[in-house]
């Protein structure tokens, strides 16, 4: 059997969340093109389970670095790496991507971010997007693609009717989905799971009031208010205000943040980069149209796809 349909069948046997599937196979053969990838040394940041970057080693990469924040993803695809293609030129290691890289200076040939900005929580991007032009060498390839458009009208609309429900719930129902998206516990749920643990036997309205309180904190950040609150008797006042991307308290994550693809340009200019195409992440008819005006396609197209070049 071919590789890359071992590949994809073992993809589809899976109960996990990933971009990698077959009816999006084309979306990363047109990427690895765009980067002209042979031959080349690729990193993949949020590399998740594994599979894009063993798709590009499979395509023909010389060597595949995948840094992954999520604990349970980076097992899986270091296991499915060893498990199956244990001669290929990949490795996975953990690393949060709004610190410094572990990686040397000039390393790298191309270096995606295929769905993870909207992710990343990091105060100054400027900075992020430093450390990703340091591994790159002169003339390396910045792939961006996201689907969070935030130039988009009807994106923002569909992301904040989507945040309102992960961060307050309900949990979607059977069959139900919200943009894509299943909500099995809310936000508040899982602050108010974390306070409880923290400290037993405060009233349920206490729990409610932390909860309510620690909106956009972490699973630990949550525990110390609890604590905080059992020797201080002083509340968090970190409350949700609708239009907020939440924060996933368990993975410390953004869910689906908006970005808009034109100040992303403006701001590698800035760094050091120079953008050569702004599109749609998806093929469409009359499709050079559509890449020859970013500025008409980022108001139409809910995500966007961003190829930029480290200057010499």
């Amino acid at each position: 059997m071919d590789k890359i349909e071992e590949l994809l069948k073992l993809r589809s046997s899976m109960d996990i969340w990933s971009t990698f599937d077959r009816a999006n196979l084309g979306f990363y053969k047109t990427t690895f093109r765009r980067m002209d990838g042979v031959g080349k040394d690729i990193l993949e940041i949020g590399s998740g389970y594994g599979f894009t970057s063993i798709f590009f080693a499979l395509s023909g990469a010389r060597k595949v670095s995948g840094l992954e924040f999520i604990p349970e993803a980076l097992h899986k695809s270091i296991e499915l790496k060893n498990d199956l293609y244990p001669e290929l030129p990949v490795c996975f290691q953990y690393g949060d991507a709004s610190k410094r890289l572990p990686y040397a200076n000039n390393e790298f040939d191309c270096l995606t971010l295929i769905e993870v900005i909207s992710h990343v929580i990091c105060e100054d991007m400027h900075l992020f997007f430093e450390e990703m032009k340091r591994v790159l060498r002169p003339g390396g390839i910045l792939f961006i693609s996201d689907g969070n458009n935030g130039r988009s009208p009807r994106r923002r609309k569909l992301n904040r009717t989507l945040w309102e429900r992960i961060e307050n719930g309900p949990p979607t129902t059977d069959g139900e989905v919200i943009d894509g998206h299943e909500v099995r516990i809310p936000y508040i749920e899982m602050r108010r799971s974390a306070a409880e643990r923290a400290v037993k036997g405060l009233s349920r309205e206490v729990y409610d009031r932390i909860a309510q309180g620690t909106c956009l904190n972490s699973e630990q950040e949550v525990e110390q208010a609890t604590l905080k609150y059992s020797k201080t008797g002083e509340l968090p006042h970190s409350f949700y205000q609708r239009g907020t991307c939440p924060v996933d308290p368990i993975n410390r994550i953004y869910m689906e943040k908006l970005f808009d693809p034109l100040e992303l340009r403006d701001l590698l200019k800035t760094i050091g980069f120079s953008v050569e195409l702004i599109t749609t992440r998806r093929k469409l008819p009359l499709q050079p149209m559509w890449d020859a005006f970013p500025q008409f396609t980022t108001l139409l197209s809910s995500g966007f796809v961003m190829v930029a070049r480290k200057n010499s």
